[in-house]
């Protein structure tokens, strides 16, 4: 999934997040939990860098439906 989020941009960042959630046999749900706390994770004290993270995860959640 982190390779999918580095890599793809848009709607198919979230078709590359779904398929590594079912090949990993982890539900959406999951999925969109791990990214969340991955972006807040971030190990930075830049902040920009943390609010990017948690709106490309929210993209992605959003995507995801």
């Amino acid at each position: 999934m982190a390779q999918a989020v580095s890599e793809a941009v848009g709607p198919a960042r979230a078709e590359l997040i779904r398929a590594a959630a079912q090949s990993l046999d982890v539900s959406l749900g999951g999925a969109v939990t791990q990214l969340r706390a991955a972006a807040l994770a971030l190990p930075t004290d830049d902040a920009a860098a943390r609010i990017a993270a948690a709106q490309i995860a929210g993209e992605i959640a959003a995507a995801l439906g």
